[in-house]
């Protein structure tokens, strides 16, 4: 998430460098507005400011006239010159912050060389490695395909993708069953304290594989892009929309593009939604681990390294940290409704009808599907989820997507987020290990619990289609009644393994992937204010059993975490 983020405090440190970028956001921010506000200044902006590649009109102080700026969210441009002219982030010019030339893996050439150092600012879907560096080394903003990415898959004319469920599942009534599982992708295997004892196979709730931090990692990718070409199709070809490398979807360079800093702020948001409903959880099941730091969950005293709040350099820890408060800003979504005390039962109703109609999930597309009519006035229905059992480090730490289709996937695979089978997908937004962290605490791509992630991967579209009786098989087009589920998906379920750069990448370069299907029961909100339910989920051995990488297929009887 930022650049230090390399082994189990990566979340800790990015809330609190989250937490601590708003805080001095808003203060910059009043200061501005006061300024403006003694000279008669205005700012026009509108939806554009915040997408386009335009310019903005500005009223300059005196209120007379006004002038075009540049939109400073489109993009980050190298502010070092030589003789007039911007330089490359890979110019000797650049000193200690010189970003070094990638060079190929001798091991996998056909992996693309990222390109970060050639460029003199930033991209979103823009670079392509058949296109001539003056082409896009000066940034290339397509703002229009990161909308696209975020709107699929969509579904029934929502417009919403399943992007809306996964946040709206993260605010589901008991959800979580702690805060590790809620704040990061990683999952610890519970630890004996015995050392004569073997590390027993870690159980894991079927909702826990879903995190804040999935959420997190799958919109860089769906802003950035990740396909620097395929087949040698030039971005504006047919059936190739979803061609175009960027820089958020890439740990090491992703803080340089602005909207970086957005997407964080809404992390940052969520989080403290998150926390309002959930005031008591709080590291509340940290593992001990063998080796510490290395293998020991993070505790709430701990300090967050490099960061200190006084002159004496005395640092931070997650727990001065917690209230966004007490940093000195507030969110709109939490400001009380007039009369209602902060914290009453009526502002977590409020709070809960807001996220609801914010973030309208499986629940609420199910509620709205022409057809479908709950039998017997039940607030119940099936639920179909993915979890993924993943390897942060499977390519060296070169990160990878995972998407999911019911059907063939879409040739060219670079279109998947707009073709029609497409249901999710699973995106490590990881890096190689290349650095010894602070303290001598490191992580090594070699180590098993260490770099085993589960990320979540509901069945986007289909997960509401299965639940309500989808409307047709993908290969016969007949309905699909709900007993035929595991059947429709041992047939069609597929995945595909796509590294950062576009290249397809062999499932038997994945050992320590799993994939399980599971059903479960959701309930609907029965009135006003109350969120959707989740529980009593059961493996479908059945839909993965016959397919390299699923549970219940040999291939994947080795791997210690299940449900």
């Amino acid at each position: 998430m930022l650049l230090f983020e390399v082994n189990k405090t990566r979340f800790r440190k990015t809330a609190y460098a989250n937490r601590r970028f708003q805080q001095v956001l808003y203060e910059n921010i009043l200061g501005i507005i006061n300024a403006w506000k003694k000279s008669g200044a205005m700012l026009q902006a509108n939806s554009v400011f915040l997408t386009g590649t335009g310019h903005e009109n500005i009223i300059l102080p005196g209120g007379k006239r006004k002038s075009k700026f540049s939109n400073p969210l489109a993009s980050f441009q190298n502010p070092l010159n030589n003789d007039g002219k911007r330089v490359a982030r890979g110019d000797d010019s650049m000193g200690g912050n010189k970003i070094p030339l990638s060079k190929p893996d001798p091991e996998h050439p056909e992996w693309h060389i990222l390109p970060w150092a050639k460029c003199k600012a930033t991209s979103r879907y823009g670079i392509l490695a058949d296109e001539l560096e003056d082409e896009w080394v000066n940034g290339v903003n397509d703002w229009a395909k990161c909308n696209a990415a975020m709107q699929n898959p969509q579904w029934y004319g929502k417009g919403s993708g399943s992007f809306t469920d996964t946040v709206s599942r993260l605010f589901a009534s008991d959800y979580f069953n702690c805060w590790e599982t809620f704040a990061s992708t990683l999952h610890n295997p519970p630890r004996d304290p015995d050392p004569d004892k073997p590390i027993p196979k870690p159980i894991i709730d079927p909702q826990n594989f879903l995190s804040l931090e999935f959420i997190h990692n799958i919109v860089h990718n769906a802003t950035g892009g990740q396909y620097m070409s395929e087949i040698d199709k030039p971005k504006d070809a047919k059936g190739y929309e979803g061609l175009g490398l960027g820089h958020m979807s890439d740990v090491p360079v992703a803080a340089f593009d602005p909207i970086f800093w957005l997407h964080h702020a809404n992390i940052d948001r969520l989080l403290a939604m998150w926390q309002t409903l959930n005031p008591n959880m709080w590291f509340d099941n940290p593992q001990k681990g063998d080796d510490p730091p290395a293998t020991a969950d993070p505790l709430p005293s701990d300090p967050l390294l490099p960061f200190h709040y006084d002159t004496d350099k005395h640092l931070w820890t997650s727990d001065r940290a917690r209230s966004w408060k007490d940093l000195g800003y507030q969110y709109d979504d939490l400001v009380p409704k007039s009369h209602t005390p902060e914290g009453s039962d009526k502002y977590l109703k409020d709070l809960r009808e807001h996220i609801n109609e914010l973030y309208p999930g499986a629940s609420s597309c199910i509620q709205e599907t022409p057809w479908y009519s709950l039998p017997d006035e039940s607030f119940d229905f099936n639920d179909y989820i993915i979890n993924v059992v993943y390897d942060r480090y499977a390519l060296k730490g070169r990160a990878y997507t995972i998407p999911f289709f019911i059907g063939e996937p879409p040739e060219p695979l670079s279109n998947y987020r707009g073709s029609e089978s497409f249901m999710g997908a699973v995106y490590t937004f990881s890096a190689p290990v290349i650095a010894k962290l602070s303290r001598g605490a490191f992580q090594s791509p070699d180590s098993n619990y260490d770099t085993a992630d589960s990320g979540v991967g509901p069945i986007g579209g289909p997960k509401v289609e299965l639940t309500t009786t989808p409307p047709a098989h993908p290969t016969t087009g007949y309905r699909v009644r709900p007993e035929e589920v595991a059947d429709v998906l041992a047939e069609s379920l597929e995945w595909r393994f796509v590294a950062l750069g576009g290249a397809e990448v062999g499932k038997e370069n994945f050992p320590n992937t799993k994939v399980m299907v599971l059903k479960g029961k959701g309930t609907h909100p029965k009135k006003a204010g109350e969120m959707p339910t989740y529980e009593d989920y059961k493996k479908l051995a059945k839909a993965t059993e016959t397919k390299y990488q699923g549970y219940g297929h040999e291939s994947t009887s080795s791997i210690g975490v299940d449900l």
